[in-house]
């Protein structure tokens, strides 16, 4: 359970910063008639998340023996990557962060429409749901008794 509260906090919380960065940006140009998109860039990032989080689980869920395990080692190796390539990308980006997404919301206000602004929010926190599902199904599946036949060592059972 602190597992699951603290991937959904550390997630969040980026996804806090994002929004936040561009309320803020959106604030100083004076463009507060579209927070509303970035709302609903949020609010749409989160229940894709959501949906897929929930069939995710559910799929994976009825799986039972090897190919239970298989699949728990896909997504664990799949969460490995994913934060490792995080914590890279943060270091390159920490810096530029705010930069990049001022750049993208001015791009997406130059169009000449909001709807780029949904966008943009909508890509930085979808990545930041999906970040959650994968993390959260590693641990869910990881935390689960795994109904697997041990291999026989020597006519003893193998257990640990």
């Amino acid at each position: 359970m602190a597992a699951a509260f603290l991937i959904t906090l550390r997630e969040g919380l980026e996804a806090a910063l994002i929004v936040s960065i561009v309320l803020t940006y959106l604030r100083q140009i004076g463009r507060q008639d579209a927070f509303r998109q970035v709302w609903l860039g949020l609010g749409a990032a989160v229940g894709v998340g959501t949906v897929v989080g929930t069939l995710a689980y559910l799929l994976i869920g009825g799986l039972e023996g090897s190919l239970r395990l298989l699949v728990f080692a896909g997504i664990s190796l799949a969460a490995v990557v994913v934060l490792t390539w995080m914590i890279v990308w943060i270091r390159k980006q920490a810096r530029s962060l705010s930069r990049h997404l001022q750049e993208q919301v001015n791009q997406a206000l130059a169009s000449g429409s909001l709807w780029g602004v949904t966008s943009v929010v909508f890509v930085a926190a979808l990545r930041e749901s999906l970040e959650t599902v994968l993390l959260l199904l590693a641990v869910l599946l990881g935390s689960s008794p795994l109904d697997l036949e041990l291999p026989r060592f020597r006519g003893q059972w193998i257990t640990g």
